[in-house]
């Protein structure tokens, strides 16, 4: 499972969401573009902004955790998953 996947699906199942459909209402998406981004993890870099707000997570994790799933190449990942790692993702709480 992609780390995006596992993450979004932890957003979801929050307090703060409750769903997919919830959160796809919260961005003014439609419930079927959430549902492909369970599953594959595709999301703008812009709505993992406004869901990192209402979560109170830091929003550069999120980015580098979404570009470590989908980097092409060893380097990039490897670059992308160094910041993921060393950003707290839920540095407010």
């Amino acid at each position: 499972m992609l780390e995006t996947t596992r993450v979004l699906n932890e957003i979801a199942d929050s307090e703060t969401f409750g769903s997919f459909y919830k959160i796809a209402k919260f961005l003014e998406v439609t419930p079927s573009y959430m549902y492909q981004v369970k599953y594959d993890a595709k999301i703008s870099d812009k709505n993992l902004l406004r869901i990192a707000d209402a979560m109170e997570m830091n929003p550069m994790a999120l980015i580098a955790m979404k570009n470590m799933d989908k980097a092409k190449d060893n380097e990039s990942r490897e670059f992308w998953r160094k910041i993921y790692e060393s950003s707290d993702l839920y540095y407010r709480k």
